[in-house]
């Protein structure tokens, strides 16, 4: 067997969570998880992270804001990959990401999708 994949996924009146486990044949291992609230139709947030077990590390950690309009959505996200030591002593320093998405909300991007169908 090369790689193993558990996914466990759960929603309830607004919320939603999913935790999902990789393991391959060399070893490898990776946890994801994911926490989705949408208090009301037009405000939605998000909590996500991914660690990876052979160097325990967490590998990221991020956050979005989502507003829905009447035709038009926009959606925050912040991020962090945090720094780290490789294998050659040297120090990787922490990698910030922030973007702004918006989209007509009868045409929302695959990407989009992928991560939340609302």
């Amino acid at each position: 067997m090369e790689n193993v994949e558990w996914t466990l996924s759960s929603s309830h009146e607004g919320f939603r969570c999913a935790l999902q486990y990789l393991f391959t044949e060399d070893e490898n291992s990776l946890f994801t998880g994911s926490a989705t609230w949408y208090p009301n139709e037009r405000w939605g947030f998000n909590l996500y992270g991914r660690y990876e077990f052979e160097t325990s590390q967490v590998e990221e950690i991020g956050v979005w804001l989502q507003h829905n309009w009447d035709c038009i959505a926009m959606r925050l996200t912040v991020g962090i990959e945090p720094g780290y030591t490789n294998d050659a002593g040297v120090k990787e320093d922490d990698d910030w990401s922030i973007s702004i998405t918006g989209w007509l909300t009868d045409f929302v991007p695959n990407s989009i999708l992928e991560e939340d169908n609302r």
